[in-house]
């Protein structure tokens, strides 16, 4: 009769006892000296991404900021977050991108000008309705980095997740954008943010191109990718 430590199968699955015991498969379980390449590896779509779940909760903090609210002070931050993630999760269900934007526009007085330069705004691509799919974005991103083999990342968010390349078209139309950027006027991290603004969609680009060129090589030699 086999013991129960052989075969655990009253307290685990087979399929998780199988990724515990030969595929290394926990919470930080990859976290090893070892995986440092890997993580290397992952580090610029994770970091994207992490950066993405950020600037979409930013902004519908600005979103709501004003609507319900919000006090300050440490007792009121709990409160605040809850009244911040009820409205959220409320414009998430009933808006759509292009009528937020629309009534965005008209609340500015600027309804023509505003829309021709839609596509130009993260108003549409980090806005209320989206919320689902920056939510999964940042599950991925959790699991990859902390469950699962990291260097499956790439593919795993790549493959699943547009908010992955909506972030990245932001990041490349809006130059010096307060969403992803942050510094007070006539400050050093302000030259360092205009900096960057200018330069982001070069440094985009050479990811992208990078990414493709070095993965198409890697791959069709047997070595680690994705």
């Amino acid at each position: 009769r086999a013991s129960e430590k052989q075969f655990p199968f009253r307290t685990f699955s087979l399929y998780a006892y199988v990724q515990k015991k030969h595929w290394n498969v926990g919470f930080m379980r990859y976290f090893e000296l070892k995986q440092i390449p890997n993580f290397i590896l992952a580090a610029p779509v994770l970091i994207i991404s992490y950066c993405a779940a950020l600037a979409w909760i930013f902004q519908s903090w600005k979103r709501h900021e004003c609507e319900i609210g919000m006090t300050r002070g440490k007792s009121k931050i709990v409160r605040n977050f809850i009244k911040w993630a009820f409205n959220a999760l409320r414009a998430s269900s009933y808006y759509d991108a292009f009528s937020y934007r629309y009534e965005t526009s008209n609340t500015k007085g600027n309804g023509t000008d505003e829309v021709e330069n839609i596509f130009n705004s993260s108003d549409i691509l980090l806005g209320p309705s989206f919320l689902p799919y920056y939510a999964i974005l940042a599950g991925f991103a959790v699991v990859g980095t902390f469950l699962a083999h990291v260097q499956i990342s790439t593919r795993l968010i790549c493959s699943s997740c547009p908010a992955f390349y909506w972030f990245i078209a932001v990041l490349i139309t809006r130059k010096n954008d307060p969403v992803v950027y942050s510094s007070k006027k006539g400050s050093d991290a302000e030259a360092v943010t205009r900096i960057l603004g200018a330069e982001m969609p070069r440094i985009i680009y050479f990811f992208l191109a990078f990414y493709n060129v070095l993965g198409t090589v890697m791959h069709v030699n047997w070595l680690p990718w994705t």
